[in-house]
């Protein structure tokens, strides 16, 4: 029995010990993101082969603009949004702040951030997907913002929501000894176990700024697998050659419910707490000055269609439009729905998977945007 014990909590070690040292999702990255987003200029593109941390990312910059330069249009979004750059916006100082799977807890930071700082009377987008109203849908990414998290809860919030917030610990812990985890270190390091052994392969042991152009040009042609890429401006693109062919696109967009993608098979009811919580933030944004334009991106247009036939998703959906409404009309804000590509002309041939508009599509969905931002003045 002390045998099996010993070994059974050897094993747990080295799983965890691996996990930490491979960090394939980027948790470790923080104080390095920090700092090299804060000195990052417009011909700079942040380079790394893991998923460094968006958030902290975003507070860099913000906490940067403190000093001057704060943005006229932000975006605070998940990558569906996390295209658009700032080429849609000749005229103005445009920020992208998208981050993978974003939650209440997220827009609560950004809020208490932005309440610290001196950006006011700025343009807020918020990407509205469906799974940020999941429950079902869980994400502890927010957890390395924790502190502006609970600094808002317990300015505005609730101090018991504030102390649910270090909970998230024992979450990451057990993340790091999950099967997913696991096989996503394994995955990583067979991948990359001979990066840097040839002259002409890049070996991203940290996350680096590199010049736009040739020289992220040459570390796709480089690279075993895809980059993350974020841009100054904050719009993200990945290596042209790691790009999904048409059928791989079409196979994801016909399977998007059927694999339960983003949990919207085992989505129950929109939840109030994160409407009610919602309305909170964007109360406090417009004390700030801030102008809020709540958004519902395209879904590609087979995924959509699937979507809207099945008769839960479908009530739900509707009922979700109508307190985003709801919502943006009683903070002097805008919902403007776009999840049906049809509205903005977006085709098949226009998303680079289920949920994720390409370039094409994203410039029609800034034009509409701004379009409905217009008519409100």
């Amino acid at each position: 029995m002390k045998i099996f014990l010993f070994v059974l909590i050897s094993l747990n070690v080295f799983i965890y010990a691996f996990n930490t040292h491979i960090d394939a999702a980027g948790q470790q990255s923080a104080a390095e993101i920090y700092k090299l987003a804060g000195i990052q200029n417009k011909d700079q593109v942040l380079v790394w082969d893991r998923l460094f941390d968006q958030r902290i990312w975003l507070k860099s910059r913000l906490e940067l603009a403190r000093s001057g330069g704060c943005p006229d249009i932000l975006i605070f979004s998940s990558s569906t949004l996390g295209g658009i750059d700032e080429t849609n916006f000749p005229n103005q100082h445009f920020l992208n702040g998208w981050m993978g799977a974003p939650t209440i807890e997220d827009l609560e930071a950004l809020t208490q951030i932005i309440d610290l700082g001196n950006c006011h009377h700025m343009e807020i987008w918020l990407g509205m997907d469906p799974w940020f109203f999941n429950v079902n849908a869980k994400s502890d990414r927010w957890s390395s913002v924790l502190g502006d998290f609970v600094a808002y809860q317990m300015a505005h919030g609730s101090v018991l929501v504030a102390a649910k917030g270090y909970l998230t610990f024992w979450s990451r812990f057990k993340d790091r000894l999950s099967f997913v985890t696991t096989r996503e270190s394994l995955l990583y390091f067979l991948n990359h176990r001979h990066d840097g052994e040839h002259p002409d392969q890049p070996h991203l042991d940290q996350p680096r700024l590199v010049q736009a152009g040739g020289a992220v040009d040459g570390l796709c042609a480089a690279a075993t697998a895809d980059l993350y890429l974020r841009s100054h401006d904050g719009h993200f693109f990945g290596c042209p050659r790691f790009a999904l062919s048409p059928k791989e696109i079409s196979h994801l967009a016909t399977t998007y419910l059927q694999r339960n993608t983003h949990s919207m098979n085992q989505w129950d009811q929109v939840n109030p707490d994160t409407l009610k919580r919602l309305d909170t933030a964007l109360e406090l944004l417009r004390a700030k000055g801030a102008k809020i334009i709540l958004i519902a991106p395209p879904y590609h247009p087979v995924t959509y269609a699937s979507l809207y036939a099945n008769a839960h998703v479908r009530g739900l959906l509707e009922q979700l439009d109508t307190a985003l409404s709801e919502l943006a009309g009683r903070n002097g804000g805008q919902y403007v729905n776009l999840r049906n590509p049809g509205v903005v002309r977006c085709t098949d041939d226009e998303f680079e998977d289920s949920h994720h508009s390409s370039p094409v599509c994203l410039g029609k969905v800034v034009k509409a945007i701004v379009a409905k931002s217009a008519s409100d003045h």
